[in-house]
C-alpha cells in the first residue's frame, strides 16, 4: 500500500459534499468511514471512501438505509 491511497479530511470531505467538522464529529462517535493515524496526521484509506460512496446509493426515498 502506498500512501498515495490516502486521503486527507479535506479531500474526503470534499468527495462527500459534507464539511471536515462532521468528518472530525463521525470520528469522535465511530461513525462512517475507518481512519488511520499516521503522528498528528488523519488519512484515509482511498478505498474505504469509495466503499462507502458505493454503499449509500439508493434507488428511492423510500429506500431502507
Amino acid at each position: 500500500m502506498t500512501t498515495d491511497t490516502f486521503l486527507t479530511p479535506k479531500q474526503v470531505a470534499e468527495r462527500l459534499g459534507i464539511s471536515v467538522g462532521t468528518l472530525a464529529q463521525w470520528r469522535y462517535l465511530g461513525l462512517n468511514l475507518q481512519y488511520h493515524k499516521f503522528g498528528h496526521s488523519v488519512r484515509y484509506d482511498q478505498r474505504d471512501v469509495n466503499r462507502y460512496i458505493r454503499a449509500s446509493a439508493r434507488q428511492g426515498t423510500g429506500e431502507p438505509r
